[in-house]
């Protein structure tokens, strides 16, 4: 009991310390305008995929994935709002916010896809 207790605390100290580094790029991004969204999303990816390789017990692919999972629907979220009421605005900046939306998806997937190909080799 006392070794799975202990197991258990440093599973908990491990994931807090790398968490944290993702926590403060998350932040960065939830309190920007969508257009200045885009920069951040490599150094987000990039610190998931660091964070996989360098920990002991973040390294499992249900938890990387709910990770994932999770930073997809704020940045969706945020880009809806985003486009939210856009046949509101003049004609060129709705066009404006469409293109920053698809490059922003664009960039993500790109990443995402490095991402997931280190990472499925880190995990197996």
């Amino acid at each position: 009991m006392e070794k799975r207790a202990a197991l258990g605390f440093q599973e908990a100290k491990d994931n807090v310390r790398h968490l944290e580094v993702v926590k403060e790029l998350c932040e960065a991004v939830y309190s920007t305008e969508p257009p200045d969204v885009t920069p951040h999303l490599h150094s987000i990816l990039y610190s998931i995929r660091a964070m996989v390789s360098a920990s002991k017990f973040y390294n499992k692919p249900d938890r990387v994935m709910a990770l994932l999972l999770f930073l997809t629907n704020q940045i969706v979220i945020q880009f809806k709002g985003y486009l939210n009421r856009i046949w509101y605005y003049p004609k060129r900046e709705a066009i404006d916010r469409i293109k920053v939306s698809s490059y922003a998806k664009y960039y993500y997937c790109v990443f995402y896809g490095t991402l997931t190909i280190g990472v499925s080799t880190n995990l197996s």
